[in-house]
């Protein structure tokens, strides 16, 4: 069979699991949705098999007979040995640190410091949001009085649990998140906490929540874009080196599980819109612009 070549054809490939969390599968789909949209197909897959397993249930066309014209990695581990592996197509990277210069690395900020070699964009404004988030945020304004506690994809290191029991003792009610990589069943003393596993409404239920507690990625800039405060409990030292960020731009209530205390209203509604004017939900059209860009630019 003859090979057909598509200009428009990118290769996508992210990979996620318990171990790393669910971000950057979800994020990478996100895109590749968007890339879909505008014409373009997507080959687009997990590394590992943890991460195809988290798309087992999802259905993107992944044609086998078209020769990609760019590569995207989303990795939330060194994706060394996958750079620079076919140097016959642009790479475009998400969150790429290493030593490797490639075509383009966009990223939400600089984990390296002095910065990488090459051409390189990172800030808030290229946070992947999903269109599920920015359209509710648009159109759903009713609070539940609920405090909503969700820690990632995957809870890694099993915060959920502590989080919620601390926040029952403020006397508040509590919807805790068990995200789709989470293995086991929180173990939890407090009737006062209702634990939803990957319910079929989470982009409602974060929309009303009065306030939340989230891990330090994609949760919580998810929240962000929804204009709801957010006290951060970083999983990782990426994700603590991001919520200092944004809580420098006053735009988090705090940062960690023995900083967690009960915010005033103003406080909320302070933090909640200075957060909403930090990630705006437009951050997958950014980026698929600059993915089409560089073909073109090869073309």
């Amino acid at each position: 069979m003859q090979v057909k070549t598509n200009h428009s054809c990118i290769e996508l490939v992210c990979d996620g699991g318990a171990r790393y969390g669910v971000g950057h599968v979800r994020r990478s789909l996100t895109l590749t949705r968007e890339l879909i949209r505008r014409g373009n197909t997507v080959q687009f897959y997990a590394a590992s098999e943890h991460g195809q397993q988290l798309l087992s249930n999802i259905n993107i066309s992944n044609p086998s007979d078209l020769t990609p014209a760019l590569r995207v990695l989303d990795f939330p581990y060194p994706i060394e040995e996958w750079v620079g592996y076919n140097d016959s197509i642009p790479t475009v990277a998400l969150d790429y640190f290493g030593e490797k210069i490639i075509d383009l690395v966009i990223s939400v900020y600089e984990h390296r410091i002095p910065v990488p070699c090459g051409r390189r964009l990172s800030g808030l404004e290229y946070a992947l949001i999903r269109p599920e988030i920015t359209l509710i945020a648009k159109h759903y304004h009713v609070s539940s009085g609920a405090v909503l506690v969700m820690i990632g994809g995957s809870d890694i290191n099993q915060d959920g649990a502590r989080v919620a029991e601390k926040l029952v003792q403020f006397g508040v009610k509590v919807q805790l998140i068990r995200g789709p990589g989470v293995e086991k069943d929180y173990q939890l003393s407090s009737e006062s906490i209702s634990v939803l596993h990957v319910p079929d409404d989470i982009e409602r239920r974060m929309a009303s929540c009065a306030w939340a507690v989230t891990n330090g990625g994609s949760s919580m800039m998810e929240m962000m874009c929804l204009g709801k405060a957010v006290h951060v409990v970083p999983q990782t030292e990426a994700e603590l080196h991001l919520a200092e960020i944004v809580l420098e731009k006053g735009a988090v209530l705090g940062i960690g599980l023995n900083n967690l205390k009960f915010p005033s209203q103003r406080e909320i509604e302070q933090v909640g819109q200075c957060a909403k004017g930090i990630v705006d939900g437009f951050g997958v059209k950014r980026v698929a612009d600059l993915i089409e860009g560089c073909i073109l630019d090869e073309g």
